[in-house]
């Protein structure tokens, strides 16, 4: 098989649980429909490691990819990166530090701060607050400003070639996705927005058991097989 494009995902899991193998169905789904290789990687998990381990651990997996890509027969300029939850806030956070071939977020978390969305995503005492405490431990506020923490405050967009986003309607998240995109479009760049209503928050885990997640999947894959050259029929 000749050298292809690739995606290197991070899994979903609020910076403190689940895994490569969690996320295995998801990732064949989207590998299969897209035609993309896809690299699922374990990372660095809070509250035994605290940012930025997980934020470093992100770019050392991405460099050493880019590094070996031949090996995994990718093309090492045709390299996406992907996540959902707060793997898509990774993902957005190596695409912001690195240069990628493309963006993949599902119902992505790019913000831990409470100020800066239209609506109250973070309230005091809630599971994202919980997530946000054993990720950047005590001093979490003052920390979360930080774009490598928050990548929807960071002001240069300009590394990131493209982008395939998707919202859910029942989704604590889903100003953060649309409020990226936004911000994309006005910097020039490409985005895809998809946006399921009947969506919610983790939902896309059963592609397989449920058809909403797998429609959802294959729209998802199409975007990011188009936007790497993969799928040229729209």
């Amino acid at each position: 098989m000749p050298p292809g494009p690739g995606l290197l995902f991070f899994h979903g899991g609020g910076f403190l649980a689940d895994s490569v193998e969690t996320y295995d169905s998801l990732c064949r789904h989207l590998a299969l429909k897209s035609g993309v290789r896809v690299v699922s990687v374990s990372y660095r998990l809070a509250p035994q490691h605290l940012f930025p381990s997980d934020y470093d651990h992100a770019l050392a997996i991405w460099d050493d990819l880019a590094e070996e890509a031949a090996e995994l027969d990718v093309l090492p300029d045709a390299l996406a990166v992907g996540g959902d939850s707060a793997g898509g806030n990774l993902a957005a956070g190596v695409a912001l530090a690195r240069p990628t071939a493309r963006l993949l977020l599902l119902y992505p978390w790019l913000t831990l701060t409470v100020e800066n969305l239209p609506s109250p995503n973070l309230k005091e005492g809630s599971l994202r607050d919980l997530c946000a405490l054993s990720y950047l431990g005590p001093e979490w506020q003052a920390l979360a400003t930080d774009p490598c923490v928050s990548p929807l405050l960071a002001e240069d967009l300009s590394k990131i070639k493209g982008a395939d986003i998707l919202t859910g309607g029942w989704d604590p998240v889903r100003p953060d996705g649309v409020l990226f995109a936004d911000r994309l479009r006005a910097a020039g760049i490409d985005v895809t927005l998809e946006h399921f209503g009947d969506l919610v928050h983790g939902g896309l885990s059963f592609p397989t058991s449920s058809s909403l997640a797998g429609r959802a999947l294959d729209r998802m894959a199409r975007a990011l097989g188009r936007g790497l050259g993969v799928i040229t029929s729209k």
